[in-house]
């Protein structure tokens, strides 16, 4: 454990060397989100027509964009509190 700790606090430790995402499953998932798109801007360009769905699809874009940010900055410091209270713990004990 000590190792591990050490590794973490000396910043040897690149997590995105260690995370192997599945290509398929997100080459698949794309797939599947790029035609369920096409349905939505086919719907709306039919019920709205071309500028106002462009401008709904833009505005739906724009937002979901700024709450997954919002998200990924939270996640990032919660996980930076909790590496500096394990350098701090770790730092006490030596």
């Amino acid at each position: 454990m000590d190792d591990i700790l050490r590794t973490i606090y000396m910043g040897n430790l690149i997590p995105m060397d260690h995370v192997c995402p599945n290509r398929e499953l997100i080459k698949k998932d794309s797939e599947m989100l790029d035609e369920m798109h096409q349905k939505i801007i086919e719907a709306l360009i039919e019920k709205y027509g071309e500028k106002e769905a462009k401008d709904i699809d833009d505005a739906f874009i724009s937002a979901g964009s700024g709450v997954t940010n919002e998200e990924m900055y939270c996640v990032f410091k919660q996980g930076f509190y909790i590496g500096y209270d394990i350098a701090m713990a770790v730092m006490k004990r030596e």
